[in-house]
């Protein structure tokens, strides 16, 4: 452990001279609860999954949780990285629209000019691309950092979007055969209203000249980036629904989820999500303390509904990708199946395992 500075303890350091206050004994004079979005007649309580969601692995491009070392899954769509981060970053994304493979490929970035023409730059030649761009609409952000009204907020993204869609369609008129999709990203928990104006002005702005039916559906991304509820909590639901309801021309738009695992409940999340209106799944394969996709697929595994990718990944191979070992306490608790207690309900499992192969 790396020492504290001075020679304190890091809770001294951070918390004043009594190393016990390490937490705040009224945390209520500090923090408030997150809002609600009372939605009459809410419905996703109701539904259940009875369909794969459109899964998107983002290990590549997702820090911390980036693979080690890539694998073939069957994903037919990947984010691929962020090009605009490093030099190291834009020459790895520019070598793969020259592989024109059939997947689709997603890169992230921010919503600034300059760098929408430096992304163009790494993924031109691209057979599938998804040029996801996200926008920060947080009130503290727009009005303190950026000093920004929500009509100057709304212009930025639209302007932004209108650039998008120029690019893609020059490269188009240059004889590029790229099928260009686009992903828009936002916060709705914050003000779910405000979500869903932003998005129609956006959504306008993308299929501007175009028909909705000829071209693949814009992708609206709702994430999550920190759990402040639980899952079923109106907070996080409520807008996921609300938006799928209020959004215009609904069967030409897809809704992205993008859930965090901060409190332990980000699979929770996901699987209720799609419930809420999601369609499609932003998830690492493998978590890491993360959102994990295999977690979430393995939901619809056993709900027999086809998950649309490989599943059978033995623990070798996990740890040669992730350089993570899996805990000894998975083969304890597999031993432990068939061993004998005087526990009556202990016993189902390895009576049953026997009976199976018997």
């Amino acid at each position: 452990m790396i020492p504290a500075p001075c020679g304190h303890s890091w809770v001294t350091r951070f918390n004043g001279s009594r190393p016990s206050c390490g937490m705040l004994k009224r945390p209520l004079t500090k923090y408030q609860s997150p809002p609600t979005v009372n939605l009459l007649n809410w419905t996703w309580p109701g539904k259940t999954i009875n369909q794969v969601p459109r899964w998107c692995a983002v290990d590549l491009r997702d820090g911390n949780q980036s693979l080690v070392n890539p694998m073939t899954c069957g994903f037919k769509e990947t984010e691929v990285g962020f090009p605009v981060a490093s030099d190291t970053n834009f020459n790895f994304v520019r070598k793969i629209p020259k592989s024109r493979q059939p997947n689709l490929d997603n890169v992230l970035l921010p919503a600034r000019e300059d760098l929408i023409w430096s992304t163009f730059d790494a993924v031109q030649d691209g057979k599938n691309m998804i040029i996801h761009m996200y926008h920060t609409t947080s009130p503290l952000l727009c009005q303190k950092v950026f000093q920004a009204s929500k009509a100057k907020t709304i212009d930025l993204a639209v302007q932004h979007t209108e650039l998008v869609r120029q690019l893609s369609d020059d490269s188009i008129s240059r004889g590029n055969h790229t099928q260009w999709q686009f992903e828009y990203s936002q916060k709705p928990s914050l003000e779910p209203k405000f979500s869903v104006k932003i998005c129609e002005a956006v959504k306008k702005a993308w299929f501007h000249g175009k028909d909705m039916k000829k071209i693949p559906p814009i992708i609206f991304n709702l994430p999550a980036t920190v759990e402040v509820s639980t899952p079923n909590s109106p907070f996080h639901q409520n807008p996921i629904e609300y938006f799928s309801r209020s959004i215009s021309d609904r069967e030409y738009c897809h809704i992205s989820l993008h859930t965090h695992n901060d409190c332990g409940t980000g699979v929770a999340a996901t699987e209720l999500g799609s419930m809420a209106g999601g369609d499609c799944v932003e998830g690492c394969l493998f978590g890491n303390g993360e959102r994990t996709v295999f977690t979430a697929a393995s939901g619809s595994h056993q709900d027999a509904i086809k998950k649309g990718f490989a599943f059978k990944i033995p623990i070798h191979i996990g740890k040669c990708l992730t350089y993570l070992s899996t805990h000894t306490i998975l083969a304890v608790i597999m031993r432990q199946l068939f061993v004998s207690t005087h526990n009556q309900g202990n016993e189902v499992l390895p009576t049953s395992f026997k009976n199976i192969l018997d």
